[in-house]
Parts: structure tokens; C-alpha cells; sequence
């Protein structure tokens, strides 16, 4: 999957922000692993958290529509839950993370999947012009707002 230094730098931003609220230490993973963090309480892990850095704020996210997921992604997150038998959340982090974050919880997922037709679609042109990546022509699943779960 596709990841940057600076992606990096908005993680790390994030989870500084909310990881006194996660019951544990968090654990950085490894560049390219499937989540970003893994939260260790009494020495077992209890949460897997993937971070997904956003510049723009969130009103004007919620202007595009729902936010969006690779299906390559969602997999390995599904996948991961799995195998570790913990609960896994995706963290929407706004304004570089310095805005409002917002939490997911991917055992929702497959539901969203199964009642919804458009999750195999291709990411709308929401300033694709800046990027060339091949990840922005996989498929993608496409997250309601009324998922989330404001955490800071």
C-alpha cells in the first residue's frame, strides 16, 4: 500500500492525540504492515488502529460524501481482526490531524459492503489531479458518516 513520510507524520500526530484514551500503550508497526498501531494492555494486544490522514477539514470532507476505504485495505484490516481476535478501527485524522478525529470500527464493514452496491467503485475526482498513484484505481468501499464515532 501506498505510504509517504509525511503520512507518517500525521499518524504519529494523531495517535498523540488520542492514544491516552486507548487503555494501553501504543506500539508503532513496521512501514507497510497492515495497521499503523497496535495498543498493548498487561503485556496482550487489545486493539489494531489504522490512521487515515486528511488535509482538508472535516466540513469539507463531508461535502464530497462518505469517506472512503481501499477494498485492498479493508480486506487485510478484516483479515488482520481475524488472525489477532481484536478489535480493529480505522481513525480519520482532519486538518493534518490537528482537527477532529473520528473512529471506525471494521467489524462494520462487511455490513456496509453487503447493503451497498457502490463499494467496488471508483474513488470520485476529489483532487486526483495532485496524484498519480495506482492505488487511486482499486476499488473502493465507500463509509457512511453515521459510522463513526467522534474521538477528540
Amino acid at each position: 500500500m501506498l505510504e509517504r513520510a509525511a503520512d507518517r507524520v500525521v499518524e504519529r500526530r494523531v495517535m498523540g492525540r488520542i492514544s491516552g484514551l486507548l487503555g494501553g500503550v501504543v506500539v508503532e508497526c513496521p512501514q507497510f504492515a497492515v495497521c499503523d498501531y497496535l495498543v498493548v494492555a498487561d503485556g496482550v494486544v487489545s486493539l489494531g488502529v489504522e490512521v487515515k490522514g486528511r488535509r482538508e477539514s472535516e466540513k469539507q470532507v463531508r461535502g464530497y460524501g462518505d469517506l472512503i476505504l481501499h477494498h485492498p485495505k479493508v480486506v487485510a484490516l478484516l483479515g488482520l481482526r481475524e488472525l489477532l481476535r481484536v478489535p480493529i478501527r480505522v481513525m480519520w485524522g482532519f486538518e493534518d490531524g490537528r482537527g477532529p478525529v473520528w473512529s471506525l470500527d471494521v467489524q462494520q464493514l462487511p455490513e456496509v459492503m453487503a447493503a451497498r452496491d457502490d463499494w467496488g467503485v471508483t474513488p470520485p475526482p476529489v483532487k486526483r489531479e495532485q496524484r498519480a498513484a495506482s492505488s487511486d484505481r482499486e476499488p473502493v468501499v465507500m463509509v457512511p458518516w453515521a459510522l463513526l464515532r467522534r474521538i477528540v
